[in-house]
């Protein structure tokens, strides 16, 4: 017998959130870390990009097995963006 330790709907997602601020170009990007508790992505880590209110590109979006390897995964593919290419990438 298998016992839900978060007491969730079917077809809920769960995720545990950590956020990071990166300064470049004198403006403010945060990135997202997500960790799925439930749902399709349970025990994955992302890591979304976000500028000016909105997600970058899921081709920014880093993945990994732990945070720290999402969350680099993520810094490696917005590197040698400036802030105005991430938000017009397409």
């Amino acid at each position: 017998m298998s016992i839900n330790i978060f007491p969730t709907r079917v077809g809920d997602t769960l995720n545990k959130m950590t956020i990071y601020e990166l300064c470049r170009d004198y403006r403010s990007i945060k990135i997202e870390i997500r960790f799925g508790l439930v749902g399709p992505e349970a025990g994955k880590y992302s890591a979304t990009p976000i500028v000016k209110d909105d997600y970058a590109s899921d081709q920014l979006w880093g993945y990994g097995d732990t945070e720290q390897a999402a969350l680099r995964d993520c810094l490696t593919k917005i590197q040698h963006l400036s802030a105005p290419e991430m938000e017009s990438h397409p």
